[in-house]
C-alpha cells in the first residue's frame, strides 16, 4: 500500500542494511490532533513524526510499522509511504469495532524506517 491505495509492490532496502547496529533514534509517529473514528469505518488521518531529530525530507520512503499497543478496535496496516510536503505522514487507520474510538492528540500510531533505496517497482493490474 501507498498511503492507503494499493498502487505497486515496491521492493526496498532500509537505511542502515542488514548487519549494521542502529543508532537512529525511535522514529515514531504520533496523531496531530485527537481525531474520533466512528464504528466500522477508516479514516486517513495526518500525524507526525514525534521530536525534530533526524530531519526526513519531502518525498522519502518510509515502511510504517503500526505500535502494537493501539487502543481496542483499532487495526493499522504495514505500509509503504512517502512523507508529504509539509512533513506530515497520512496513516490509514480502520475502526473494527462497533463502538466509536477517540485517539488523543499525540497518540502513538507506529514507527517508522527510511528507505534507503527501491531495488524494483513492479505495477498492478488494477481493473
Amino acid at each position: 500500500q501507498l498511503d492507503g491505495e494499493a498502487k505497486s509492490i515496491h521492493l526496498a532496502r532500509d537505511e542502515q542494511g542488514p548487519l549494521a547496529i542502529s543508532r537512529v533514534p525511535d522514529m515514531a509517529i504520533t496523531t496531530v490532533k485527537k481525531t474520533t473514528l466512528f464504528r466500522q469505518t477508516s479514516l486517513v488521518i495526518a500525524a507526525q513524526m514525534k521530536g525534530s531529530f533526524p530531519y526526513v525530507p519531502p518525498q522519502t520512503a518510509f515502511i510504517f510499522t503500526p505500535e502494537e499497543n493501539l487502543p481496542a478496535g483499532l487495526y493499522i496496516k504495514k505500509c509503504i509511504g512517502k512523507v508529504l510536503g509539509d512533513g506530515m505522514y497520512n496513516i490509514m487507520v480502520e475502526n473494527h469495532s462497533f463502538t466509536e474510538v477517540n485517539i488523543p492528540r499525540n497518540t502513538k500510531l507506529g514507527v517508522i524506517e527510511i528507505i534507503r533505496q527501491v531495488i524494483r517497482k513492479i505495477a498492478l493490474n488494477i481493473s
